[in-house]
């Protein structure tokens, strides 16, 4: 799967050719993730959307959330995170039901981007890097000796965290 301003491309090929299988009324994919036989976006104006079908079919999913804006996804064993501007949310049933999993984050500071290793989750913001153990009910600061860097992006595997900065 990848994206280009308003459209979602699916290759099953390994990526030799590639279908448009969603367009959108003016607002860019964010972030795609695979959760078991799930697919979800992340849209910058539109929320989180689902499909069951493989991308044939797509339908919102992050309701109750206090944004449109979502930026990140990360998956976490049968758990889907999505950040939406200064919030995280987190569901654990393919996405029928969200909670709200921010406690600890900075607001109004926007997440940039998600990562997960194990029962960790991380979350990169122009003030910080964010730590949670507890699958999102409380995070920490994390970036000890990283002060005053915005940071954009994120990965993390086994004790190895990558970040990347805007400056």
């Amino acid at each position: 799967y990848g994206n280009y301003w308003g459209q979602l491309y699916r290759s099953l090929d390994y990526g030799d050719t590639w279908t448009v299988v969603l367009c959108s009324d003016g607002y860019m994919f964010r972030d795609v993730a695979f959760l078991d036989s799930l697919i979800f976006i992340s849209t910058s104006d539109s929320g989180v959307h689902r499909s069951v079908d493989y991308g044939i079919t797509w339908s919102p999913s992050l309701n109750g959330a206090t944004t449109n804006h979502s930026t990140s996804l990360a998956v976490a064993g049968n758990k889907l995170f999505a950040a939406c501007n200064s919030e995280v949310y987190v569901t654990s049933d393919g996405g029928a039901n969200w909670v709200n999993a921010s406690t600890g984050l900075p607001s109004p500071y926007i997440i940039t981007d998600l990562a997960t290793n194990g029962q960790q989750v991380f979350a990169t913001t122009p003030v910080g890097v964010y730590r949670t153990d507890d699958w999102g009910q409380s995070w920490q600061l994390f970036n000890i000796g990283l002060a005053g860097i915005s940071f954009s992006s994120i990965a993390a595997r086994d004790s190895n965290v990558l970040v990347g900065s805007f400056n």
